[in-house]
């Protein structure tokens, strides 16, 4: 088998996607360029092969690993790495990271010195995926293998079940991982205005809560349900309003379980909140070493993974329960009783707390802290800032930081913010040096 070109991953940062058709055909594409091979460690072996690029000053020829092994079935093959296949090889082989990405830089051969030596004397065996001719994962012989478009295909079907007017929020899609994001627009709870909170609260509160719908995606990629959304606009009618749903994904490449999350999607701003625990399924399966075949049947692999998809359906039911979802929304209501310093302060302690700084840049002079500061709007009043307000800035952040620092870093700002929504407000006060207002 030969090296097919190198894959430039379809890869799509989660943006406002309403088109479920073509998430579906991006997970076909995807299904259809997938190859994995079940390889003995002293099956394989580094070549290095000569590329040009092709730069202002010229054209530029350097050498690159490939991963060659020799297969049952498949015959001899032989693939470029990805970034993470080549973390991973090394990984699996005890090869620092760090020295492994130097010579693979600056001394090609001897990386294929080191590698080929220590694979000789291997005595394990992996589970080598790979991707439009491209190495993506080099995992362990027990790994599971759990289909992203059965999955989808899985969470679509029972959320149409439970939520029929149910839509698709967004979806992302590259080499490594599957997210998706939908929400119901019939279901929805509006915040509290300043006219239905506690006097207590009201005192340092002033002016209802207020928002606009930013992304004009959003509104013209929508349908009849979404006209429910611009309600959220009427500076007269309450807070904001909120819809159920949630959010799900899968890895390809062990980086991260099968899950779904319950989201919590705020209309004014099309933020998302992913609340409450993963409900997640290792990819840990049965010795691939044992029947190597196994991995060429999906109906086999869709049988075996029954146990998974019941557990991701349960996950999916418990979303639409209506008390699951008004008791989210009273959790989130309480972080607008907690009242923070100021925008600078309550962002300096979650950053320092969540470890988004970098030894040079800490708190809020960090990019991450910068960039949450730059999404600040106050939610409820001009005069105090709140705990709400820090969590609306640090969703609205990761969407914008998404392309530039990644979807992953997004996500985990999403379920951060989340993951304070529940929390009592003195624990708030207390983690975010404010002080509670009720």
């Amino acid at each position: 088998m030969n090296t097919a070109d190198t894959f430039n991953p379809f890869t799509t940062t989660r943006k406002h996607f309403a088109d479920i058709g073509g998430f579906i055909r991006a997970l076909e594409l995807e299904e259809r360029g997938v190859a994995d091979f079940v390889v003995p460690d002293r099956a394989m072996r580094i070549v290095t092969d000569m590329t040009e690029t092709v730069t202002d000053q010229g054209v530029d020829e350097s050498l690159r690993p490939l991963l060659a092994f020799d297969h049952e079935t498949a015959g001899s093959c032989q693939f470029p790495m990805n970034r993470h296949a080549a973390d991973q090889l090394a990984e699996r082989f005890g090869v620092a990271r760090k020295y492994a990405r130097r010579m693979e830089e600056e001394a090609v051969d001897l990386y294929g010195t080191n590698f080929n030596y220590w694979m000789k004397r291997g005595d394990k065996t992996r589970l080598v995926r790979t991707l439009h001719g491209t190495t993506r994962a080099v995992l362990s012989q027990n790994y599971r293998i759990v289909d992203n478009l059965d999955l989808a295909h899985e969470i679509l079907t029972r959320v149409k079940g439970k939520a029929p007017k149910a839509e698709l929020f967004s979806w992302g899609l590259d080499e490594a991982t599957m997210n998706l994001a939908v929400f119901d627009p019939t279901s929805a709870i509006r915040l509290p205005s300043t006219e239905t909170l506690s006097p207590e609260v009201r005192k340092f509160i002033e002016g209802p809560l207020r928002g606009t719908i930013q992304d004009p995606e959003y509104e013209r990629n929508g349908v009849v349900e979404r006209m429910i959304i611009a309600d959220g606009r009427d500076p007269n009618a309450g807070g904001d309003l909120v819809f159920p749903g949630l959010v799900a994904g899968n890895s390809q490449v062990g980086t991260r379980t099968a899950w779904v999350k319950v989201g919590l999607f705020v209309a004014s701003c099309s933020n998302r909140f992913l609340v409450g625990e993963d409900i997640a399924h290792r990819h840990l399966g049965k010795d691939l070493s044992k029947n190597a075949d196994a991995i060429t049947s999906r109906e086999t692999r869709t049988l075996e993974n029954e146990v998974v998809f019941s557990r991701i359906r349960d996950a999916v039911d418990a979303v639409f329960v209506p008390g699951n979802f008004q008791k989210h929304v009273g959790a989130l209501c309480d972080t607008m009783t907690v009242g923070v310093p100021s925008a600078t302060d309550a962002v300096d302690h979650l950053v320092v707390r969540e470890k988004w700084g970098t030894r040079k840049e800490k708190g809020s002079g960090s990019p991450i802290g910068k960039a949450i500061l730059a999404a600040w709007k106050p939610q409820v009043s001009h005069k105090t800032s709140t705990a709400w307000d820090l969590l609306q800035a640090t969703t609205a952040a990761a969407q914008a930081i998404e392309e530039a620092m990644g979807a992953d870093l997004a996500m985990e700002m999403e379920e951060k913010a989340g993951a304070y929504i529940g929390k009592s407000p003195e624990y708030l006060a207390k983690a975010l040096g404010g002080v509670v207002l009720s």
